[in-house]
Parts: C-alpha cells; sequence; structure tokens
C-alpha cells in the first residue's frame, strides 16, 4: 500500500497494516518534525525511512512500550515505510 501527504496537507492520520504486511507513506510534504509510530508487538515490525524511496535505513527507535514502536524524525526525509502483522496500527503527526 502508498499513501502520498499532499504538499501543505495535514500529516496523514493514522491507518491499518494491510494483509500485505507494509505500507509506505510519501511525506515529502511534511511539516517536521514528524513522529512515526506502529502499534504492534509482532516481531515483525519495523519502520524504516528513505530519502529517494530505494534505500531503506532503520532508524533508532523507541521501544520502551512492548506493545508499540516509534521514531521522531527532526530532518526531511522523503518516504517511511512501516512493516507490521495485519491489522496494526501505524501512526504519523
Amino acid at each position: 500500500m502508498f499513501i502520498k501527504l499532499d504538499e501543505g496537507s495535514a500529516p496523514v492520520p493514522d491507518g491499518l497494516i494491510p494483509a500485505g504486511g507494509s505500507v509506505v507513506c510519501d511525506i515529502r510534504g511534511a511539516e517536521f518534525p514528524v513522529t512515526a509510530s506502529l502499534a504492534s508487538s509482532g516481531a515483525s515490525r519495523a519502520i524504516a525511512i528513505s530519502l529517494d524511496g530505494s534505500l531503506w535505513q532503520a532508524p533508532q527507535l523507541d521501544v520502551s512500550e512492548a506493545a508499540q514502536i516509534a521514531v521522531a524524525l527532526m530532518a526531511p526525509v522523503a518516504f517511511v515505510r512501516f512493516t507490521g502483522t495485519a491489522g496494526d496500527r501505524w501512526d504519523l503527526h
């Protein structure tokens, strides 16, 4: 699933991970800082960031809560990829 954030729009509301297991959000129009979080306790959960949509990096995540991971994006990135189990909830704000 791919979601594009329009230039100058409000942050994307939270959503659910589809059966395919991942969501990619184009956040080039977002105002930074942005917090990306994923409510999941699955072993395959991950948040990755990319400047160009092809080279993905795993940022340092806040894993202080067992059922949620989060990262504060202080500098602009183009894409955020959430990976988890179908029905896990992701959020950008």
